[in-house]
């Protein structure tokens, strides 16, 4: 009809707080959400993080509440590493996102210098903010990663240091979704009817930096 349309809108705005109670081994972290395409539609909540992270060892460290399933590395590269201003299709497809639950981490096992690392967690199997009265299981995940070279900051996806020394992580990880009541494991549309579905996942990533040149690979199933 000829008539020119302009449509602004803020997708994104978050409220981001961090610090540590008591010890700087007692770390705690919130971030809400307000932006208008960040919302769920089977809770509008506008938590999207809210959990204490205890170093209680360097083989032993403790994360309690919301936060992101510690599965893939993709989908939990923090949003101001990334290289582009959306994560890979495939990964918003598979991802576990976030969860409520407790996992044991370390990333220096045994003192290596940050050459073994692991996590292994149990999650409440609903999701995000979740507020389901279905009957469902948990969520089990498990991941264990190697840096051959020694510990590097793996969670930034380009390389902005350039260093001369390569740098390279490999993990694997698996997670099984025991009687999920969403279409997508922990996020999508609840289904009808109490009908719940387990879910079992795979996932294989590499990372590596050297001379400004990064490079992240990623297998999920």
């Amino acid at each position: 009809d000829g008539t020119f349309h302009n449509d602004t809108q803020v997708r994104t705005f978050r409220l981001f707080m961090y610090g540590h109670l008591l010890s700087k081994d007692l770390q705690y972290v919130v971030q809400l959400a307000f932006g208008g395409g960040e919302f769920d539609p089977a809770n509008p909540s506008p938590v999207f993080d809210a959990f204490v992270d205890y170093k209680l060892h360097r083989d032993a460290q403790f994360k309690v509440g919301q936060y992101f399933v510690i599965f893939d590395r993709a989908r939990t590269v923090r949003e101001s590493a990334l290289q582009l201003v959306d994560r890979q299709l495939v990964v918003q497809e598979l991802n576990l996102d976030r969860d409520v639950g407790l996992s044991v981490l370390s990333t220096d096992l045994f003192g290596q210098g940050g050459k073994l690392n692991y996590a292994f967690g149990i999650y409440g199997g609903n999701g995000r903010n979740a507020s389901s009265n279905k009957r469902s299981g948990y969520l089990f995940t498990g991941r264990v990663g190697v840096k051959p070279f020694g510990q590097f900051d793996d969670d930034m996806e380009g390389d902005l240091q350039r260093l001369a020394k390569p740098r390279l992580a490999i993990a694997i990880a698996a997670a099984f979704n025991d009687n999920a009541d969403r279409n997508r494991g922990t996020i999508g549309t609840p289904y009808p009817h109490d009908f719940t579905f387990d879910y079992k996942y795979a996932a294989a990533d590499l990372v590596f930096k050297w001379h400004g040149v990064s490079l992240l690979a990623e297998a999920l199933t």
